[in-house]
């Protein structure tokens, strides 16, 4: 796993599937995480974002309706010439106000349980199971029907969230899918092979940069 951007700016020569991770919010407590909005340093790192998969040539960029995923997905596909189209099945894990946990690493305990407990309701309305699968499906619908551009070398750039990216990752490499998601920085992206789903890089982090 490496932080930082892939070497060289050619497009690849064959598809990929790019998970991308939302840039950084603004959390508010008051409301509901899938409300929250791009903080001005999210936005800011998106344009850096954009750089770094503009190897891929993507010509639609997929989100969760969640803002800062569409957000997030906005602002990349702007930068790169691309459609924006908002996919239900993208989005997190459900979840409430409710579930915000400020005490530090109040959250991550329990996002801990909820990966060690897959088929228990640990918090929010989905259990990991639930997330997972639904994820997977909706992974495996946009491949399906994108198979034709993935034959002839374009890559499927979806962003979403850390919980359910860690979750299909692990799913596919047999990862540990808490580890995996304490990796993961706001933003950063997976990349992996199409059809075969094996995991090629992990960009951890994205910095930066002017516009």
């Amino acid at each position: 796993m490496v932080k930082g951007a892939p070497s060289g700016c050619q497009r690849t020569p064959a598809g990929r599937l790019v998970l991308v991770r939302h840039s950084v919010s603004e959390i508010s407590p008051q409301i509901a995480p899938a409300e929250w909005p791009l903080s001005p340093l999210g936005r800011m790192r998106c344009l850096a974002l954009a750089e770094q998969l503009r190897a891929f040539a993507p010509p639609m960029v997929f989100s969760s309706r969640e803002v800062k995923a569409s957000e997030t997905a906005r602002i990349v596909a702007g930068r790169l010439g691309a459609t924006h189209q908002v996919v239900e099945g993208l989005r997190e894990h459900e979840r409430t106000h409710s579930d915000f946990a400020p005490v530090p690493g109040e959250f991550e305990a329990k996002l801990a349980r909820f990966f060690n407990e897959p088929g228990s309701l640990v918090f929010g309305r989905e259990t990991a199971d639930e997330a997972g699968h639904r994820f997977a499906r909706t992974i495996s619908g946009l491949i399906e029907s994108k198979r034709d551009d993935a034959d002839r070398g374009e890559s499927l750039l979806a962003v979403s969230h850390g919980t359910v990216i860690s979750l299909f990752v692990a799913g596919a490499c047999q990862a540990d899918p808490m580890e995996f998601w304490r990796k993961l920085g706001q933003p950063s992206y997976v990349v992996m092979s199409l059809p075969e789903l094996t995991l090629l890089t992990v960009v951890e982090s994205v910095e930066t940069t002017r516009a």
